[in-house]
Formats: structure tokens, sequence, C-alpha cells
């Protein structure tokens, strides 16, 4: 990938866990006076066209194998949502003890299903939504993990069987995951078409601020409240209110295919660039690195610290120490899933070679029988 549109990239992975963390911080209970910040689930989509993207380069690139696919995706998932499952209740019961009162939307009832349930990534399954206790942003991972297991399925399950795995998969989980896929396809169809390939430079430049000035008027027209406003009525309050966070799905289609225009024209412009030094190459991986342990840890330890300070929120001092405890707790739980993630990762390798193996031992024994 170009160093300069990779570095890009990890700029606008790093601002978009920000959005979500100041997002969560913009309440009355933390600040008195209302932040004008950007929806977070706007931020999320950003998050969806990336990881698409991504996910379609290091196929195309490094893990080329089931068993390399499927270890590093696992690890990637795992070595920290594990840490965010058993923890966040932990969390959440000392900052309830020392103030009710910001924890009043975080349920902390049926705890073993709940770790269950997140463990499976299956919270978002048909009409349920089911927290993560007070984890929020947890909720994406619910989509994102069956976006990794379904593009596995297309790149390296046997043909016969394949269309029958999607399926039976779409069945399991229902329509909410399936709206907000192509927010992740487009990501896909992005690393893959040559179609920005032939832009010139001017055209590239044009396309980017086009792009990015259409974003910016999407969160001026508030064009997710409007989509979800408009779809309420048609869809009835029922229905509606059980598809929770895919209610903006035309919206966020909208944002997507605006996100990957600017991300097609951004790759293309790159070319024209001059290197990035690797130095400033390798300061903003390591930012970038940081965004998943930022983007599911921050709401718990945001609520936790806020807890524990439990100062005014007309102080500034509040806001600033709370966000600063909350960052730095990110970049030590981050610290320790690095460490988790090698684990996980040769783990599950192993285990997929040896479920290859004893299958194919399997159909040998069975061809022997049949002959």
């Amino acid at each position: 990938m170009n160093p300069v549109f990779s570095a890009y990239l990890d700029i606008i992975r790093l601002l978009s866990a920000l959005f979500v963390l100041l997002t969560h911080t913009n309440e009355r209970w933390l600040i008195a006076e209302k932040l004008p910040f950007w929806d977070g689930h706007a931020a999320v989509i950003v998050f969806f066209v990336l990881s698409g993207f991504v996910i379609a380069f290091v196929t195309s690139t490094k893990e080329k194998t089931l068993e390399a696919y499927a270890a590093s995706r696992v690890a990637r998932l795992y070595s920290l949502s594990l840490i965010a499952i058993v923890l966040t209740p932990i969390l959440d019961e000392v900052g309830r003890s020392l103030w009710p009162m910001i924890y009043e939307q975080s349920p902390h009832d049926h705890v073993l299903v709940r770790m269950l349930t997140s463990g499976l990534f299956a919270g978002e399954a048909w009409w349920q939504s089911m927290m993560t206790f007070s984890d929020q942003p947890f909720w994406s991972l619910n989509y994102e993990a069956w976006y990794y297991a379904a593009f596995g399925i297309i790149l390296f399950a046997p043909a016969r069987i394949r269309a029958a795995l999607l399926i039976l998969g779409a069945l399991a989980l229902g329509p909410k995951v399936l709206l907000l896929a192509p927010c992740w396809a487009v990501g896909v169809w992005l690393y893959r078409t040559p179609v920005f390939n032939r832009l010139s430079a001017g055209m590239a430049a044009g396309m980017f601020l086009l792009a990015l000035a259409a974003i910016v008027l999407y969160r001026d027209w508030h064009l997710e409240q409007a989509f979800a406003t408009g779809l309420r009525p048609i869809a009835g309050a029922y229905l509606f209110e059980r598809l929770s966070w895919a209610s903006f799905f035309g919206a966020d289609w909208l944002l997507a295919a605006l996100v990957a225009l600017n991300f097609g024209a951004a790759r293309r412009l790159s070319s024209f660039m001059p290197a990035v030094g690797k130095g400033i190459t390798k300061a903003l991986r390591y930012l970038g690195n940081l965004t998943f342990p930022l983007y599911i840890f921050h709401y718990p330890l945001l609520l936790l610290w806020g807890a524990v300070l439990r100062g005014d929120p007309m102080k500034p001092w509040f806001y600033c120490a709370t966000l600063a405890l909350t960052l730095a707790s990110c970049v030590l739980l981050g610290a320790v899933g690095e460490k988790l993630r090698p684990v996980i990762q040769r783990a599950t390798f192993a285990l997929v070679v040896y479920v290859k193996r004893r299958r194919a031992v399997s159909l040998a024994q069975r061809a022997v029988r049949v002959g």
C-alpha cells in the first residue's frame, strides 16, 4: 500500500476513534455545556469502510490461506474483546457503587448471558440489541465480526457449500447485520476497483475535496436523523425500535459511498505525492493502532473515572482529568491486548490446521469405504 495513503488512513482511523470518544464525553454529568462534536455513529460507518478496505488488502497480500486469515481475524477481535467482556462488568460495579446516577442507562442484569452473547458477537442478531454492560461501542463488533466471517466464507469455503453457508449465516443473524453490510462491502470494492486509477492529479484533488465537503454537509444537514425520522412511520414504531443501530441504514449507505469516494481520490492523489518520512509513518502507525483499544474500552473507563473523581461538571478540570485518565487507561489495556494477541493467533492457527487435517483424513477414509 502506498505509504502516503496508509498514513492518511491511520489519521482517519485515529480521528474516527476520537470522534466516538468525544461524543460520549458530551454528557451533562461530565461537562455542563453541550459540545459541538459529531455524532459518533457516523464515525463507526467510516470504520466499516476502512475495515472492508483493509481486509481486502491483507487477504490479497498476506492472509492468503484460511489458517492465516482465521488466526489473524480471531486474534484481532478477541485479544481486546475478551478483556472488555470480563473487565467491563467489574468496572461497572465499582463505578456504580460510587456514583449510581451516571449508570442509569447501563444494564447490569443477566451477567453470564451478556458475557456469552458478547463473546459470540451475537448481541445484534435479529431484533435483540444486548449491550455489553456499559460498553455501548461494542455493538459494532457484533456486525464486523460477521462481515469477517462472511468474507472468509466467500474466499475460502468450497464452492459447493459457499452459498448455503452464507444463507444460513444471514438467517441466523437477521436483517440488521445485513442492512449495514454494504457499508463494509464498499471498502472491499474500493480496494479492488481500478476506476480511480484513471484520474489525473487535478481530478483526484477535486474529487477528494468534493467528497469531503459532501461529508461535512451530511453532518450539517443531520441526514442520519432525517432518514430515521422518515423511516419510523413507514416501518412502524415496533419494527423501528428493534432496528436499533441499523435504523439509519439509508443515510449510512450514503455516508459510506462518500467516504469511499474520498478514500479512492486520496489513494490516487497519494501516487502523485512525495514519500512520507519514516519517523512520521511510524508515529502515525502507532497512533492508528491505538484506535481499537481506544474505541472498545473508552466508555466503561470514562464512566469509572468520572465516578471516582465525581467532580463538578461546571469545572473544566473534571472533564480534562476524566478524559486524560480514560485515554491513559485505554493505552495500558491496549498494551495488554497486544501481549495476548499472538497467543490467540497461534492457538487459532493450530486449531484450524488440526480441523482441516481431521477433515482430510475423514474424507480419505470415506473414499476408501466407497471404493
